[in-house]
């Protein structure tokens, strides 16, 4: 009985797990309010989606669906407390114009209400909950080319919350693991020789299931929502190409966009091709081969979209009118603007979240594009320094992962790099990286901190003491003060 119990809680969480996606907890950052004025501001909107809720829970597995809207809402205000929510104005007034748009077109369609957030999470993707909260990840809103994209995926979220297509699922979970037939499998289960084989194999026929279902709610929403956004004054061929976008996303994600031996190659302490070199103790997971069974779709976050980008243009948006139609209907400047701080607020995020690797990764990638920004400059520095103090303290597997296979080689290479980093070349590194940066980044508060915390870590006393100096004569009320007494 212990066994069956046990196995049938497994399943919940893994079974579960497609229907909610959190996004990284984070801290305050430049433009987000702090842990506590973020808790405050969103506890009673949290509060107020689980009362409405679990007014109306269906009757069966009642108890059941409270707990997971119980967990739902108190995960959400540890989110909130962790300050992951991107709650400026600007970006949450953008998006909120879109959503007015949309509705103002479909009055008759909408007919279910929403709540719209924004995320620091850097990874690209969208949300719908059951209960009507939709999440817009900043590093999204990041990858979108246009307004008219960003207006397709909530016409697709919102789609999705349509259809019902949360709730159904989490409905016919709930069937496969509390019904009376399930208990009994579960318990037939447990009474077997080879049981966690045969569990292993019953999760796996629920999984492909699962998927099956998913992926058919994706082709359903993206019909209804060609509806939604033909109605509006968007771009509607734009929906074909935000598709297109999704569908090498989760490879550009990953795709190294930087040179590792350019980037870090300075003259006073040049690359070392060591740095490169493969070793077998770095795979922790103890993974060597790769499963050719393993289908690489079914890893990616938006499966299917480059056929989803075929159907949209041939069959659901064919005969819709688009003369008159704008990209960018808020102004193309508005959306710039926008995109900018997403993108920051996206790296932010990355590293309060604890996910350095893919913060610097993303920093060094976004300096392609911006070489002459300052903030992504001491972003570096701040990484590396914090890589630093990780090294230094034994625990910097929680901020780096080890190489795995099914990740993408040139980011499986970039993990291999960081793990190969002693401590003083950690601190050699960041150090060399902002020393060799232009020198009018000086002026600049984080940046100045960040080279007199590289010059502390490499144990440069005089260099430490006169960037110590400056920056007090330079910034006498600024945010490190107090830090930097101590150096």
């Amino acid at each position: 009985m212990c066994f069956s119990l046990k196995l049938i809680g497994c399943l919940t969480l893994f079974v579960l797990a497609g229907a909610f996606s959190a996004p990284a907890q984070t801290t305050a950052g430049d433009h987000t309010p702090t842990g506590v004025e973020q808790l405050e501001t969103l506890r009673p909107v949290f509060e107020g989606l689980f009362e409405a809720t679990v007014a109306h829970l269906p009757a069966n597995y009642r108890k059941e669906y409270r707990q997971l809207y119980t967990d739902l809402r108190d995960s959400r205000l540890k989110e909130a407390e962790n300050g992951c929510f991107l709650l400026d104005k600007d970006v949450s007034g953008y998006l909120e114009a879109i959503l007015r748009e949309i509705k103002r077109a479909n009055p008759g369609l909408l007919k279910r209400e929403v709540r719209l957030l924004i995320t620091r999470d850097p990874v690209p993707n969208a949300t719908t909950f059951p209960d009507g909260l939709i999440l817009f990840n900043a590093g999204l809103l990041a990858a979108c080319a246009n307004e008219s994209q960003v207006a397709f995926i909530l016409c697709h979220e919102l789609a999705h919350h349509e259809l019902e297509h949360g709730p159904r699922a989490i409905a016919k979970r709930f069937d496969l693991l509390y019904s009376k037939k399930a208990k009994r499998e579960m318990a037939s289960i447990a009474r077997q020789k080879n049981a966690s084989e045969k569990a292993r194999a019953y999760l796996s026929e629920l999984t492909y299931e699962h998927r099956r279902h998913s992926r058919e709610n994706e082709s359903e929403a993206d019909s209804l929502a060609a509806v939604f956004l033909a109605r509006t004054r968007y771009d509607a061929s734009q929906a074909s190409g935000a598709l297109r976008m999704l569908d090498t996303i989760d490879n550009d994600f990953h795709t190294p966009r930087f040179d590792l031996k350019t980037t870090f190659d300075f003259p006073d302490y040049p690359f070392k091709i060591k740095w490169l070199e493969e070793e077998n103790t770095l795979f922790r997971d103890g993974a060597r081969v790769f499963d050719g069974a393993l289908n690489k779709d079914s890893l990616k976050t938006h499966p299917d979209c480059r056929h989803r980008a075929t159907l949209m243009s041939d069959r659901y948006l064919k005969g819709y009118q688009q003369d008159g139609r704008l990209s960018d209907p808020q102004g193309l400047e508005l959306f710039a603007s926008i995109r900018q701080t997403a993108r920051y607020e996206a790296l932010l995020g990355a590293f309060d979240g604890g996910n350095i690797d893919l913060c610097l990764f993303l920093t060094l990638a976004r300096l392609r594009e911006q070489s002459g920004n300052v903030r992504l400059h001491a972003l570096v520095g701040r990484c590396f320094n914090a890589l630093y103090a990780a090294q230094r303290d034994h625990v910097f597997s929680r901020y780096v992962q080890a190489p795995r296979v099914g990740f993408e080689p040139g980011y499986k290479g970039w993990l291999q790099f960081l793990n190969t980093l002693r401590l003083r070349e950690l601190a050699a590194v960041g150090y060399h990286y902002l020393n060799t940066c232009d020198q009018a980044f000086l002026q600049d508060e984080e940046f100045q901190y960040q080279l007199l915390a590289a010059a502390k870590n490499m144990e440069l006393p005089d260099e430490t003491a006169r960037h110590k100096t400056a920056y007090l004569r330079n910034f006498p009320k600024g945010k490190y003060r107090a830090v930097i007494q101590s150096f």
